[in-house]
Order: structure tokens, then C-alpha cells, then sequence
């Protein structure tokens, strides 16, 4: 059996929905296994999000700990990570990582939601992303930034590869995705869905579909083309 954990933020909004709710989605859409743990809660409504606040650190690591206990020994499992919230957690979830290296995990550097209030925290605070650059993504067998979160790259120089995902780019007929891995550029191409950019949550689900992939052994590039071709899928099923 196969099983996605995923430490993410909780999104209680209507419709269509992002964080654990959308990975759970993905997940089970594709035959998985699926255990979440919150890091964060969130409040949302028809306009984005409102307010955000952190679990305790203790409490992540103890429901994350529980789930790889639980799954590790039925099966291949993967991890993946969303909002985290603060330094405390993102610091927990490398901490009980580095206890599992035999698990593969995903890191999806969540800064900001795409869509919110204004006076909306961030869903990962500044010191939290410092710890997230220095101890989480070394663990990391993917970072999944979009092209805003990647910036000019140096954040990342720690990370084993890196996928720079395109689709927030709203311009031009192509969505463009960009793997860098072990000094390497490999560029992933497919033609925009027209009003893709007004779907909540594309992120995660990719992430979440790549990660679903790598229990697998499939290698990394025919994770990514699965991962992107289910994100793709869905997003038909939606605009149709």
C-alpha cells in the first residue's frame, strides 16, 4: 500500500479548496493512501484568506511521528510539507525527517496564499523560511517553488533538485516548468488551459501527485510527467 503524509495548513473554505484538503483530494483520486497532519489552521471565505494560526510544534511532531509510524511498516510512503507556519515546526518536521531518510519527502515552500485578505498573515513567517532554506530543504528529494517563491534561485542552492512551476505565470499560450537538478535544466511544457489560473490550490495537488508517484521508485523526471498529467486531468474535470 502506498501512503502520502502530508503536514500542510487546514482550508475550511467552500468549493474548490487548497492545503490538505486539496492534497487528500489528489491523493485519493489517484489510488493512495492518505494521512494529514495540520500545521496550520486557516480561516477563509469567498475572498481568500483571513487569518492564520500555527499548531504547536509539539503537536506536529507528535501526529507526524504517529502517521509514519502507522505507514512506514504496511508499505512504501512519502512525505510532503505545505504552510508550516513558523520556525518551531518547519524546525520539528526536519527534526523527525532526518529520523526517516528512507522516506522520501517533498517540500512545497508555501510562502503567501494566492488569494487573500489584506491584512492576512503570512502562511510562513520570515524566520521560518530561513529555517526551511538551512535544515529542511537538504532533507528535501523535490522543492516545488512557484516562479515568485523561487525568486533568483539563491534560496534553493541547498536543495538535491528543484521544479519551478510556471502556471502562476498567466501570460503566453504555454505553462512552463523547470526542473533544476545536479547542475542541469530540463524544461516541462503544455499548452494553458484557458481559465487554469482561476483554479484555487494547483499547487498543491502537483506537489501532492508528484509525491504520490515516488513510493513507485519511478525516478524523478516520470514522476513529475505523472504528477503533471493527473494536475492536468483534474484541471479538465473542473473547467469542463
Amino acid at each position: 500500500m502506498h501512503t502520502l503524509i502530508s503536514v500542510a495548513g487546514d482550508d475550511p473554505g467552500d468549493g474548490v479548496r487548497a492545503g490538505l484538503q486539496a492534497d487528500a483530494e489528489m491523493a485519493r483520486g489517484l489510488g493512495v493512501h492518505f494521512l494529514g497532519v495540520v500545521a496550520v489552521d486557516t480561516e477563509q471565505d469567498e475572498h481568500g484568506l483571513r487569518a492564520v494560526r500555527a499548531r504547536a510544534a509539539e503537536e506536529v511532531e507528535e501526529s507526524l511521528q504517529r502517521a509514519l509510524v502507522e505507514s512506514v511498516f504496511q508499505g512504501e510512503v512519502s512525505v510532503k510539507t505545505g504552510a508550516l507556519g513558523n520556525a518551531a515546526i518547519v524546525a520539528t518536521v526536519a527534526r523527525v525527517m532526518r529520523e526517516w531518510p528512507e522516506v522520501s519527502l517533498i517540500v512545497d515552500p508555501v510562502h503567501q496564499a494566492s488569494r487573500k485578505h489584506a491584512e492576512a498573515p503570512a502562511l510562513l513567517d520570515a524566520e521560518g523560511w530561513q529555517v526551511m532554506c538551512t535544515e529542511l530543504f537538504p532533507l528535501a528529494y523535490l522543492v516545488t517553488p512557484n516562479a515568485e517563491e523561487y525568486g533568483d534561485g539563491l534560496a534553493y542552492q541547498s536543495a538535491r533538485a528543484v521544479l519551478v512551476t510556471g502556471g502562476d505565470q498567466g501570460q503566453g499560450k504555454e505553462v512552463v516548468d523547470t526542473l533544476y537538478e545536479d547542475g542541469e535544466q530540463r524544461e516541462f511544457i503544455a499548452t494553458r488551459l484557458p481559465g487554469g489560473e482561476a483554479l484555487h490550490g494547483t499547487g498543491c495537488r502537483l506537489s501532492t501527485a508528484i509525491a504520490c508517484s515516488l513510493p513507485e521508485r519511478v525516478g524523478l523526471v516520470p514522476a513529475i510527467e505523472r504528477g503533471r498529467a493527473a494536475l492536468r486531468a483534474w484541471m479538465q474535470s473542473k473547467l469542463a
